[in-house]
């Protein structure tokens, strides 16, 4: 503050009745600090952040012209100001696992006695959110991945004489929806053609960071006529079509509560099984009078095969072999008969298949 001195009594004069007029004549450093004279009140006013000496000389002067002066010394000693903040840092919002975010704060602080105050990061309210580092002026954000929130992050400016000023300002990151993962993907099914069906639990196949459930469902199929694909909950079941083999993709969708999504593909394979002929029109037993003229039995619509067009046939035996003759020709089998004999002949047929599945008839022939 000012500093106002009495003067009143500085100068004397042995003269009767002379009145001293009293000035300053002299001040060695105007810019430490200035003076004003108010009759003999001297108000001495000092320079902000300015320290050192000056001179002040004060002059008395009577009626006669006649003067003289005094010289006394003001001393401003220094004191150390507080650094500044000039230009606080602005807030900084990103989005969610975003990239390094780097500030220069070497124009934030000032110090009057100072070219550059000591930086130092001295709060972070939400460390786990970002972290914050400083390499001179420098300072780096870095965002902790799959989080979001608010963090108020708090930088210092030291001077050399220990002063220090501090400045705040927030971190905001926004929420992002992250896709879902595949943390375990279905293993593929290799199953033997009309195998029961195959239940697979799915709980485990998808992850999220944000949300621990996710909505399942079945997004293809590139074969539905070999497999069936149903979903119940977190289980998957497979239902095989019967007497078909090959191979099937399908894919599951995972889905959080946004919307966002990723699939999961994974191969069904039925392997072929060979399946047993089967009699789909038994022959009829054939009677005849003796010596009857031969008889001929088409046997193509006899054997049905699902793996195979046409079984191959043959004579597997005839009991008695005296009675009946047989032979093969394609799908027919004329019956020949023996003169003047009678009874019973059983005749055994067989269809067999490319896999060498079996198939037989048994055609009792009564004469």
């Amino acid at each position: 503050s000012d500093t106002v001195l009495d003067l009143s009594g500085v100068f004397g004069d042995v003269d009767p009745g002379d009145s001293l007029v009293l000035s300053v004549t002299g001040n060695t450093d105007i810019g430490l600090v200035t003076t004003n004279l108010a009759g003999t009140n001297l108000t001495l006013s000092y320079a902000s952040d300015a320290n050192g000496t000056a001179d002040i000389t004060v002059r008395g002067t009577d009626a006669g012209g006649v003067w003289i002066e005094d010289t006394f010394i003001v001393t401003v000693n220094a004191v150390n100001d507080t650094p500044t903040v000039a230009n606080p840092i602005a807030d900084v919002t990103v989005d969610e696992d975003a990239s390094d975010t780097v500030l220069d704060l070497s124009s934030v602080f000032i110090d009057i006695e100072t070219v550059s105050p000591v930086l130092s990061i001295e709060g972070n309210t939400n460390s786990g959110l970002v972290s914050a580092n400083l390499a001179g002026d420098q300072l780096t954000l870095s965002y902790t991945s799959d989080a979001s929130g608010a963090a108020d992050i708090t930088v210092r400016g030291t001077d050399t004489g220990g002063a220090w000023v501090e400045d705040i300002f927030t971190v905001t990151v926004n929420a992002v929806n992250d896709l879902p993962t595949v943390a375990n993907p279905i293993a593929d099914v290799t199953v033997d053609e009309d195998a029961s069906d195959t239940i697979l639990n799915l709980s485990g196949v998808f992850d999220d960071v944000e949300t621990s459930s996710l909505t399942l469902s079945i997004w293809g199929n590139t074969t539905p006529g070999l497999v069936g694909a149903s979903l119940a909950g977190t289980d998957l079941k497979l239902a095989y079509v019967s007497d078909v083999s090959g191979t099937a993709d399908i894919t599951v969708r995972g889905t959080d509560a946004s919307g966002a999504w990723i699939e999961d593909t994974f191969t069904v394979t039925v392997n072929a099984v060979n399946d047993t002929p089967t009699v789909a029109n038994p022959i009829a037993n054939v009677t005849v009078d003796e010596d009857a003229s031969d008889t001929a039995l088409d046997l193509s619509a006899v054997f049905g095969d699902i793996d195979s067009a046409a079984p191959t046939l043959s004579i597997e035996s005839n009991t008695p072999p005296g009675l009946v003759g047989t032979s093969l020709n394609g799908t027919q089998v004329p019956l020949s008969y023996a003169p003047t004999a009678t009874s019973d002949a059983d005749i055994q047929l067989r269809g067999t298949d490319e896999g060498r599945g079996r198939g037989g008839d048994g055609d009792p022939v009564s004469r």
